[in-house]
C-alpha cells in the first residue's frame, strides 16, 4: 500500500515538473531572487500550507522562481494533490 502511494506521488510529482518546465513562459522579472523551500518528512497538510505560503510570498515579492527541495517517503494523497494544484496555478515558475 505504501509503495503504491509512493509510486503515485512520484508520478504526480515528476509529471508536474515536466508540465511546469514545458509550460513556463520566459520570465522577465526585475528581481533575480529565487525562493527555496525545504521539505523533509511525510507529506501532511501542514507541508501543503508551508508550500502555499512560500509560493504566495514569492509571487508577492516578484521572485524569479521557486525551488522546492523534497526529501520525503511520500504521504497523504489529497495533500499531495493540493500541492500539485498550487504549483500548477503559481504565478512564478516552480
Amino acid at each position: 500500500m505504501i509503495r503504491s502511494v509512493f509510486k503515485a506521488f512520484r508520478l504526480v510529482f515528476f509529471t508536474t515538473l515536466l508540465a511546469g518546465a514545458l509550460a513556463s513562459p520566459n520570465v522577465n522579472a526585475t528581481s533575480q531572487s529565487i525562493e527555496v523551500l525545504h521539505v523533509e518528512g511525510i507529506i501532511v497538510p501542514i507541508v501543503a500550507d508551508y508550500i502555499d505560503r512560500g509560493i504566495e510570498q514569492a509571487e508577492i515579492k516578484g521572485s524569479t522562481a521557486v525551488i522546492i527541495q523534497l526529501s520525503t517517503p511520500g504521504g497523504l494523497m489529497d495533500t499531495t494533490q493540493r500541492i500539485v494544484e498550487r504549483i500548477l496555478n503559481a504565478e512564478v515558475p516552480v
